[in-house]
């Protein structure tokens, strides 16, 4: 038995919620009368706000073109736009800008931005829809959670909200979203693979990775540095992850033109590319017009400082993480995100940034010119 007087000795790691790590606290409590508890040890891991999205995030923008598909989450902090026929298995989240749905599309989750919300023709959203500007739900969409606003909630022509409709709400602001800055660097000799032949790089520094169609490139367990890495339709990298994780580091652009990915003794979580260029392209493509399209992708993908394609057909299975994140016609993103190697990279980031319109750029820089004047 215990009586009321408990103290607790909170032991172990300190936690800093600023700082991403994993830490380890270890919990002792002891009575008056003497009983002690057994010891409680819990993880804490703290992580990348972006990599808390269950799928992709693009700072500036998040677009899905006809009937693309993400199984997961998607956030923005400045725009969000589905085009029709699209499927969001999750949430999504916009901070600060607008939200726009074309018919026929499925959101199974919320809907929650910053600004202005506008939901087309036939499109169904399975919980519910929050704007910090105001909500339009065109003809025969359905809403089956609430539909909450500061502003206005306009409901057209058979459109059906089947929870409350409130508005003139006060909405708290959501959160900003930063991405990391990134400091890559390379050195090292070339790698060209022709056409037909297949190569197996061992972990370490390279410049530029040029291969030809019809290619096989193996990647073994370690990390990798390229200034840059382009591979030809038809090709296959091997992710042989035997002996562990693999790290790919790109300094400049990334380019996949319809490419087959496989984790071999292992799974997306234990792959990341950290291109620190302004393009990653994953690519598809067919060898015959009526063929399927090819071009499958394994791991998570960070580009802070560029936009990221999923072309047509194509799938990824992993976490798209970018300025920019475009998803062609009926790509799929299957999320599995490699939370703990961005855990490891973030030692390595000089910091995090919230990312700006073109517009808000452009104003700070004349304001900051005006006030030196």
């Amino acid at each position: 038995d215990t009586d009321a007087n408990v103290v607790v000795v909170v032991g172990g790691d300190v936690v800093d919620t600023s700082v991403i790590d994993v830490y380890i606290v270890d919990y002792d409590a002891v009575d008056a009368s003497g009983n002690v508890a057994e010891t409680q040890v819990r993880t804490v891991t703290v992580i990348p706000r972006f990599a808390a999205v269950d799928g992709l995030f693009g700072c500036l923008e998040v677009k899905l073109h006809d009937e693309a598909i993400v199984q997961g989450s998607l956030a923005s902090m400045h725009k969000v736009d589905l085009k029709k026929e699209t499927q969001v298995a999750g949430n999504i989240i916009n901070v600060t800008g607008v939200v726009d749905v074309q018919g026929n599309a499925l959101i199974a989750g919320n809907i929650d931005a910053g600004g202005k919300v506008t939901i087309h023709r036939a499109s169904e959203v399975g919980m519910n829809v929050i704007s910090g500007e105001k909500i339009e739900l065109k003809s025969y969409t359905h809403v089956f959670g609430d539909a909450t606003s500061a502003g206005q909630v306009k409901i057209t022509r058979s459109a059906v909200v089947d929870g409350i409709v409130s508005e003139d709400q006060v909405i708290e602001p959501l959160i900003d979203i930063p991405l990391p800055v990134l400091n890559l660097s390379t050195s090292g000799s070339d790698v060209n693979v022709n056409k037909n032949h297949s190569i197996t790089l061992q972990p370490g520094a390279y410049a530029e990775l040029d291969a030809k169609k019809d290619t096989l490139i193996e990647l073994v367990s370690g990390h990798y540095t390229f200034s840059a890495f382009s591979v030809d339709s038809g090709s296959e990298i091997l992710l042989n992850l035997n002996g562990g994780p693999i790290t790919v580091d790109v300094v400049g652009e990334m380019e996949l033109d319809g490419v087959e990915m496989v984790a071999w003794n292992g799974s997306a979580q234990d792959v990341l590319f950290q291109v620190q260029g302004d393009k990653v392209k994953l690519g598809s493509y067919s060898e015959k017009s009526n063929n399927p399209l090819i071009g499958s992708y394994v791991g998570t993908f960070l580009a802070p400082n560029g936009k990221l394609s999923l072309e047509s057909g194509a799938t990824l299975t992993g976490a798209a993480f970018a300025q920019y994140v475009e998803l062609k016609k009926q790509a799929t993103l299957n999320p599995e995100s490699a939370l703990g190697l961005l855990i490891d990279a973030s030692a390595q980031w000089l910091s995090m940034e919230v990312c700006l319109p073109e517009k808000s750029k452009s104003k700070s820089s004349k304001s900051k010119s005006k006030s030196k004047s």
